[in-house]
């Protein structure tokens, strides 16, 4: 009996070392997956050798996005296919010590030179790696809002005041031509250039009183339309002679708006705008709020002036009170320009989008001057702390068609929601849809839930075996599957440790070591000695409505008539009219016929019935007519798509005064 159960549990030995050892290698074949459960797998080094440009570190020729190291750090794998790239990374996952300086390096130190603009809150990178770009040849800038005694200076009205220049240049120009051709050339000019000078102001004036958290967007509106009327109201003095052009800065339109608030000088205002002539775009948008109720005003101005506090700051005003660079200089040559800001003020953040909105605007230019409209000398924007910035107006537009133009960007967010909340789902999407991801480290469910369903899942092979055993009968049985998994969870993402996952456009992602910046050969540490300047205040360069010189009453023209009460209703109703559309862009022109004096609105967009309806019930309020132009000769004589023609209903009410 005891030989007998010797033999049996040899057999039962015997059997389950065939099930588990033997028998899968024979039935391996037999399993096969359909891929019904998913496809994710990472890239394979040959994968990553195929699909990427590889560069020796120390003798890089042209720099791209940097996805994938050799095991001894002297070779790199370039990504140039996709343009733009997300980062993400929660706050001390080492975003700038292994991505941002890293890529510093190789476009530094690469053959083929790239400009580059970095946000820089602690002005790390800028002790980190501006040595390393003035020993390669770069001009070294440094709009430093932190230590502004070392900053190099920039006024941020400066390129809007090179346009108006320019399109008043052109406008003189054409005004004194005999010869048809040239006259249309100059006269062609300084439309293009008052066009994008208008656009730049709209611009600035939107990033500086936009507040995404706000309800009601009526206050933030009427303030960008006062910044706007002021800012052009500066312009047109400027070009007449009033004012000087150092004048011309954000911080004395502050001064300017706070000299309008006592009795004596608002009214002096409206006396000043009453006289000004009905093309003038300071007019459309002053005259109408400085004749709204005083409580209205009064709360619009409240707005305008939390939103301007910071051109009142000292540090803010000697930064950005004037130019010693041009911002297009970033695409004729290599060139690196940080910003340092206050990180632990929101309000800094927003001087970021309206330098990097500058910057992106004005190099548009420089591109539509170039035969190939791209850039001379290509630049990444590598933007640290892209979610507490303000929304930038052109964001789409960057990342649809920055690469053409030899424009990249690179974003830096703790989360996808950071981009969901300052910019909409839709488009946060678009971004996303444009964009190659580096992921580092997050502390967020969410965040990892994302980055494992962007992984995907594969099928895993699962083995079952079942054995019974009696001294009549012996059964034994293997079952092998297939069953679904997540290529990584989001509990063994959160858990990843010095390690980075890259989705690029090309191939399958990629997982690899994270690398600090001091491991690679081609980093060379240093700052740069900066030139220390005295900080002032500029107060003889604010323009205020005191220095505002009315002309005499012996040469005043003829305000008080029914032509001109007209006007001034039409301006009031236009201003109504145009809130309907929200922020588009538009022209007016004013003209008499034998009714009286009528507007014509051109509107950039087709009209839709919402738009009519609207239009309807706020002419019945306001007691104006209007009529829809769909003449497309009409309409397109202004490039527009639309054309409205508004004219007073009752005008025996203005007669009566006169």
């Amino acid at each position: 009996m005891p030989e007998l159960y010797i033999v049996v549990l040899v057999i039962v030995s015997l059997i389950i070392a065939f099930l588990y050892f033997i028998e899968p290698i024979i039935t391996r074949q037999k399993i096969k997956d359909n891929k019904e459960h998913g496809s994710a797998r990472w890239s394979t080094i040959n994968e990553i050798k195929k699909n990427f440009r590889e560069e020796q570190i120390d003798n890089i020729n042209e720099s791209g996005f940097p996805i994938y190291f050799s095991k001894d750090n002297k070779k790199v794998w370039f990504d140039n296919k996709t343009p733009h790239w997300i980062c993400l990374g929660s706050t001390g996952s080492g975003k700038s010590v292994t991505s941002v300086i890293p890529y510093c390096s190789f476009i530094a130190t690469a053959k083929k030179k790239k400009s580059v603009f970095i946000t820089d809150p602690k002005g790390e990178i800028l002790n980190a790696t501006s040595q390393m770009f003035k020993d390669n040849g770069y001009d070294v800038l440094c709009i430093d809002f932190r230590n502004p005694e070392y900053s190099s200076h920039l006024n941020l009205l400066e390129p809007v005041i090179k346009e108006y220049e320019l399109y008043y240049k052109y406008l003189k120009l054409s005004e004194n031509e005999k010869d048809e051709d040239k006259y249309v050339e100059y006269k062609n000019k300084s439309i293009v250039h008052y066009a994008s000078c208008n656009q730049l102001v709209s611009d600035i004036s939107s990033m500086i009183m936009d507040d995404v958290t706000a309800k009601e967007k009526f206050w933030n509106n009427s303030s960008s339309d006062l910044l706007y009327g002021i800012i052009f109201l500066f312009l047109e003095d400027y070009v007449e002679g009033k004012i000087k052009r150092n004048q011309i800065t954000l911080t004395s339109v502050k001064k300017f708006q706070s000299s309008s608030m006592s009795d004596t000088n608002n009214k002096k205002l409206k006396k000043y705008m009453e006289r000004k002539s009905y093309d003038m775009k300071s007019k459309d948008k002053l005259f109408s709020l400085l004749n709204t109720s005083e409580t209205t005003y009064r709360s619009i101005t409240s707005t305008f002036s939390e939103r301007m506090s910071l051109y009142d700051d000292i540090n803010v005003e000697n930064v950005t009170s004037e130019s010693d660079f041009d911002f297009d200089s970033l695409g004729k040559k290599p060139t690196v320009l940080y910003c340092c800001i206050p990180d632990e003020s929101q309000i800094y953040y927003t001087l970021v989008s309206i330098i990097v909105s500058l910057i992106y605007k004005t190099l548009v230019i420089l591109c539509n001057e170039q035969e190939d409209k791209k850039l001379p000398c290509e630049i990444v924007f590598l933007l640290d702390e892209f979610g507490n910035t303000a929304p930038l107006k052109d964001l789409k537009s960057m990342v649809s068609v920055g690469r053409s133009r030899g424009m990249y960007f690179v974003y830096y967010l703790q989360s996808i929601q950071q981009l969901d909340d300052l910019y909409g789902k839709e488009t946060s999407q678009i971004v996303q849809d444009n964009c190659g991801l580096q992921f580092l480290k997050t502390n967020s469910q969410d965040t990892a839930e994302q980055i494992s369903n962007r992984l995907g899942t594969h099928g895993v092979e699962t083995t079952s075996l079942n054995y019974s055993m009696s001294f009549t009968n012996n059964n034994g049985s293997k079952g092998t599957s297939l069953i679904s998994r997540k290529l990584m969870t989001a509990d063994e993402i959160k858990q990843l440790v010095y390690k980075t996952i890259i989705f690029s456009s090309v191939g399958h992602p990629i997982i690899r070591d994270t690398i600090l910046y001091n491991k690679f050969s081609c980093y060379k540490s240093g700052c740069i000695n900066r030139k220390k300047r005295v900080l002032q205040r500029f107060t003889d360069r604010y323009y205020t409505v005191d220095q505002i010189k009315l002309e005499s009453k012996t040469e005043e023209p003829k305000v008080n008539t029914a032509e001109a009460q007209e006007r001034n209703k039409l301006i009031i109703i236009i201003n109504e009219v145009i809130r309907i559309f929200g922020k588009i862009d538009f022209n007016v022109e004013y003209f008499k016929n034998d009714n009286g004096m009528v507007a014509q609105l051109y509107l950039a967009p087709p009209l839709s019935t919402n738009d009519i309806k609207a239009l309807e019930e706020l002419s019945a309020k306001l007691k104006f007519g209007y009529n829809a132009i769909s003449d497309k000769e009409k309409v397109n004589r202004k490039n527009r798509n639309s054309l409205i023609e508004i004219f007073l209903v009752d005008k025996d009410d203005i007669r009566k005064k006169v």
